[in-house]
């Protein structure tokens, strides 16, 4: 990671840089690097194929670029503003499924999450449960927003979604033709993201 970061402050001098493992340092320019270095990190203790690596860079708070590599799971996925956005250097496009039914959803739930955020969590997994074809519990929100930018996961949940994990992989939803909204079916924005 270091040696990402040092390219990274070669490349763009100013550029503020939000990492998980490194937190943040100021910049002095409009733009910034988000860095999830490793997204699924019990997985990957685990040896499961469910962990990604993200990158993305903002200026003035709009993501131009967004990058989503799950080198186990054998996905790499790419967006780029004006650009098709693609996963596996195919055009990225979302599940056609309309009906909860037919629909294959993940949601997150993890051992950080509080005991009222996990019987939330839970409750969601049996609710959707009884509706929909399968539910899966992965715990990588970029890799599964990849997916669901390329079909192979009709949705995902994620109650406590923060900026890191997902900055790469929600303008690349977006720009395939999928929605990434609050639970309430609202847009969601950075403020709906912890940092």
């Amino acid at each position: 990671l270091p040696i990402l970061l040092d390219g990274l402050r070669a490349l763009t001098p100013g550029a503020a840089i939000l990492s998980e493992e490194h937190g943040a340092s100021a910049g002095s320019t409009a733009a910034r690097w988000i860095i999830d270095p490793l997204d699924g990190t019990v997985n990957y203790a685990s040896g499961l194929p469910m962990f990604s690596a993200t990158i993305a860079y903002q200026e003035r708070g709009e993501t131009l670029l967004g990058l989503t590599h799950a080198p186990l799971a054998n996905l790499f996925a790419r967006y780029a503003k004006g650009e098709v956005p693609t996963v596996n250097d195919k055009p990225a496009k979302p599940s056609p499924i309309a009906a909860l039914a037919d629909a294959v959803i993940s949601v997150v739930l993890t051992a950080h999450f509080t005991a009222a955020e996990v019987k939330r969590a839970a409750q969601i997994v049996e609710r959707l449960g009884r509706q929909c074809r399968g539910v899966r519990i992965v715990v990588s929100g970029a890799y599964e927003m990849s997916l669901v930018a390329c079909g192979r996961l009709t949705g995902f949940v994620g109650i406590k979604a923060d900026v890191v994990s997902h900055a790469a992989a929600t303008p690349l939803v977006r720009a395939a033709g999928g929605k990434v909204t609050r639970l309430d079916g609202h847009d969601s924005d950075d403020a709906d993201f912890e940092k």
